[in-house]
């Protein structure tokens, strides 16, 4: 998987309903549609992955693996 698929996946399947999933969605979303690179999206992902706290589960562990990877 990569990093824009684990975009991707927080856009379409972290449920919205729980904690500040939302944000989250908001921060991947802007991620893919301004197309950012290098410091400025390891930076978003941080904002990502604070934000992706109260998702769960084996998919969640696959996406969250995969942003904590993310090196410039």
């Amino acid at each position: 998987m990569t990093i824009h698929d684990a975009l991707r996946a927080v856009v379409a399947e972290a449920p919205t309903h729980k904690g500040f999933i939302g944000y989250a969605k908001a921060y991947a979303l802007r991620a893919l549609t301004d197309r950012m690179e290098g410091e400025a999206l390891e930076r978003n992902i941080l904002y990502i992955l604070g934000n992706l706290a109260a998702w769960r589960g084996g998919r969640a562990r696959e996406v969250k693996k995969v942003l904590k990877s993310f090196k410039p």
